[in-house]
């Protein structure tokens, strides 16, 4: 049976239908839609498309230019690259556009709820105002908008108290620096090894050097000692990450994440005294004033084997900050932009 107002423009980006073959043809080579299926096997002679445009879709960045971070969200947005999609950014929006993002949406004039409606209007939402005379426009504006990103779980509550649909809101993905940094943890010690007896500890040190993963922890020694150079080779020679600081105890001492005292036997440590001024956790054995002195940020050992596992803990606790950091990026915020713009758009 032959289908009556078969026109192209009845169908949204995205609809999927059932379209007589001869038609089908028409529509597919003109690039209006695609086939998703040959034919129905329920209606001979029907392809099934899919709709989709016969040009790139245009998302355009809304951005006022402030020079703060916001901007260097529109710059990055503005450079994505997609097969289906151009990118363009200003001031103002763009009626022609299949998107509208609005990347500053509190700030700039004229106020975005004063803007006419284009085809989908979205909003980049950071938080609520409060110190400024813009939050009595605010309600105007999440009302006027069509659907939200926002930067955490934190903010998409706060759209939802306002009545924000939550099929309005995505949490973007992403947000990166303009430096990535992974910082080792640093390890410090400023006494004196004593390769007579153990008493110092320094075989612990040694220990720790084959065993820690050295892109995870770099040890700082501090000192001028012929015994402390050669700890610092032989911890090379295992496989460490050392550093002999050998005048400059203020840059060594303001560099540490920990201050490990390793000896088995002191009255004080009395090199155990200015990382406690500097602030820098403590690790190690109950012995001399370290019991009087020690919070619960330091750390105590009564062997290897307990020394071993606090540095183990320390280390899972720095790879779950890895983790949890590791989308905040620009690649991956470029990313899911794309990916979020492309299914908004149905491509």
């Amino acid at each position: 049976m032959k289908k009556k107002n078969l026109h192209p423009k009845k169908y949204q980006i995205g609809d999927i239908a059932d379209i007589p073959d001869s038609i089908a043809k028409r529509w597919i080579d003109r690039g209006i839609a695609r086939s998703i299926k040959d034919t129905n096997a329920y209606m001979p002679g029907i392809k099934v498309l899919k709709f989709h445009r016969d040009k790139k879709a245009h998302v355009h960045i809304r951005d006022i230019r402030d020079g703060w971070i916001m901007a260097k969200f529109g710059d990055m947005l503005r450079d994505l690259a997609d097969n289906d999609i151009r990118f363009t950014i200003g001031r103002n929006q763009d009626k022609t556009a299949d998107i509208n993002y609005y990347i500053n949406w509190t700030n700039g004039r004229p106020r975005l709820y004063k803007f006419p409606k284009s085809k989908c209007d979205i909003i980049l939402f950071t938080h609520f105002e409060k110190y400024w005379p813009c939050y009595r426009e605010e309600e105007q504006i999440i009302k006027w908008a069509d659907y939200f990103t926002c930067m955490s779980a934190k903010g998409k509550k706060e759209l939802i108290e306002r009545g924000i649909p939550k099929s309005k809101i995505a949490i973007m993905k992403g947000i990166g620096t303009s430096i990535n940094f992974r910082r080792k943890i640093k390890i410090g010690w400023a006494g004196r090894p004593n390769y007579t007896t153990k008493r110092k500890g320094n075989d612990d040190f040694l220990r720790l050097s084959e065993e820690l993963d050295s892109n995870m922890f770099k040890f700082l020694l501090c000192g001028k000692t012929p015994e402390l150079l050669k700890l610092s080779n032989d911890m090379k020679m295992a496989g460490a990450d050392v550093e002999l600081i050998r005048d400059d105890y203020k840059s060594f001492i303001t560099q540490l994440d920990y201050y490990l005292s390793p000896s088995r036997v002191e009255g004080g440590p009395m090199d155990m005294l200015n990382a406690c001024y500097a602030g820098i956790p403590i690790i190690s054995r109950d012995i001399g004033f370290f019991c009087d002195i020690k919070t619960k940020n330091d750390y105590s050992f009564s062997d290897y084997k307990s020394l071993l596992k606090i540095f183990k803990k320390i280390e899972k606790a720095k790879k779950l900050k890895f983790k949890k950091i590791e989308p905040y990026n620009w690649d991956y915020f470029g990313q899911w932009h794309i990916k979020y713009f492309r299914k908004i758009l149905a491509l």
